[in-house]
């Protein structure tokens, strides 16, 4: 077997998207069928494709957190800034 390297899941994508196409036109009929549910298999595959491209912009793009750091001292302020809010408004007498 013929190593493609990175084009070989390009390649196994394209051919599976072929036989995919092939079965829904030949053994499901649909170039037999009315325009109708052609156009509604078009719009459901046009979906699919985009459902994809939003999955793989996802997977390719994470969300970055920040570090563990940063998210204590963010909790520690904010927790400063609430208490010296409650103790200056006279809600909390000590």
């Amino acid at each position: 077997m013929a190593s493609l390297g990175g084009y070989n899941t390009a390649i196994n994508v394209v051919i599976a998207a072929l036989m995919a196409l092939i079965g829904l036109l030949f053994f499901i009929c649909l170039l037999r069928e009315s325009t109708l549910l052609r156009m509604a298999a078009s719009g459901g595959a046009f979906w699919l494709i985009i459902m994809f491209m939003l999955t793989f912009a996802d997977y390719f793009h994470p969300f970055e957190l920040k570090s563990e750091a940063r998210l204590a001292d963010g909790l520690d302020g904010t927790v400063r800034r609430f208490l010296h809010c409650i103790y200056s408004e006279g809600v909390i007498r000590v």
